[in-house]
C-alpha cells in the first residue's frame, strides 16, 4: 500500500432514487454514465493538481451508487484551507450538469479529519470517513452539508484575519442555511451547506440559473413520497439566487 494517513476533507455522495433509475432504464445505462463520470472526474482531478503545482491531492472512489472523494493539503495544513477553495470546482464540474443530462440527483456531506484512502486497494477509512458516512444520507434534499468537523474548520478560517481574501472565495461556496432539511432521527446540528451552482454574482438575482433549475424539476415525477426532496432543494436555491428579491420588486410595482 503506497497510501498513508492524510489530514483533509472527505466528500461522500449517493444518488437519490438509484434503484428507481436502474429499474426504469437499465443497469447498463447506469454503468455507462457512472464510468463516464469517473473518467471526467479523474481528468478534472489531474488538471486541478497540475494547476496547483501538486500542493493538494484529490482521490476518487466509486462504490455502487456512492462516490467518495478525499482531498488533502500536502503542506499538512491544520484546516486544509486551500482545499476549500478548489474543492468546489471539482464538485461543480459534474453536480448540476449530471442532474440536467441524466437526472442524477446527488446528496451528501463533507467532513474533515484524518483518513486513509487507497483506490488501488478499494479501501477508505479513518475518522473523516466515519463522520462523513454517518451524515451523508441525513438530509431530505439534493445537496451537500458540512459535518460538524468541517464546520469547525470553516469557522476557524472565518475568524482569522490573515485568511480574509481566501475567506471571500470560500464564502461564495459554503453558506449558512437555517432550513437544512434533515430526515427524522437526525438533530439539526449542521448549519452550513454547499452551493452547487456558481453564484459568485449572487448580489443580484440570477434568473438564468433559476430557469435552468426549474426546467430540471419540471421534467421529473413529483410523487408524494419523494416530492419533499425537490421542494426543499428548490427553496434552498431560490434563496441563493435571490429570486425572492425579484418577487418583492414585482409585488411593489
Amino acid at each position: 500500500m503506497a497510501s498513508e494517513m492524510k489530514n483533509g476533507y472527505v466528500l461522500m455522495l449517493d444518488i437519490l432514487g438509484f434503484r428507481n433509475f436502474v429499474s426504469k432504464n437499465s443497469s447498463l445505462d447506469f454503468i455507462e454514465i457512472w464510468c463516464k463520470l469517473k473518467k471526467e472526474l479523474l481528468e478534472t482531478k489531474r488538471m486541478l493538481e497540475e494547476s496547483m503545482g501538486k500542493i493538494f491531492t484529490f482521490e476518487i472512489m466509486f462504490l455502487s451508487d456512492t462516490l467518495i472523494i478525499g482531498c488533502s493539503d500536502c503542506r499538512k495544513s491544520n484546516t486544509g484551507i486551500g482545499v476549500l477553495v478548489f474543492l468546489p470546482d471539482l464538485i461543480r464540474s459534474f453536480f448540476f450538469r449530471y442532474m440536467q443530462e441524466y437526472k442524477f440527483f446527488f446528496r451528501g456531506a463533507i467532513s474533515f479529519g484524518e483518513y486513509f484512502f487507497s483506490s488501488e486497494d478499494n479501501l477508505v477509512m479513518g475518522s473523516a470517513f466515519d463522520e462523513a458516512s454517518e451524515w451523508y444520507e441525513s438530509t431530505d434534499w439534493i445537496g451537500i452539508v458540512l459535518t460538524p468537523s468541517a464546520e469547525c474548520c470553516l469557522e476557524l478560517i472565518a475568524y482569522d484575519n490573515k485568511y480574509e481574501d481566501i475567506r471571500i472565495m470560500i464564502d461564495e461556496s459554503f453558506v449558512k442555511y437555517d432550513n437544512i432539511p434533515f430526515k427524522a432521527g437526525f438533530r439539526k446540528i449542521c448549519k452550513y451547506a454547499f452551493v452547487w451552482i456558481d453564484t459568485s454574482e449572487r448580489l443580484t438575482p440570477n434568473l438564468s440559473h433559476w430557469r435552468m433549475i426549474l426546467n430540471v424539476f419540471a421534467n421529473v415525477r413529483h410523487s408524494p413520497q419523494y416530492s419533499s426532496k425537490f421542494v426543499n432543494t428548490i427553496e434552498f436555491m431560490r434563496k441563493q439566487l435571490r429570486i425572492e428579491d425579484i418577487e418583492v420588486i414585482y409585488n411593489s410595482e
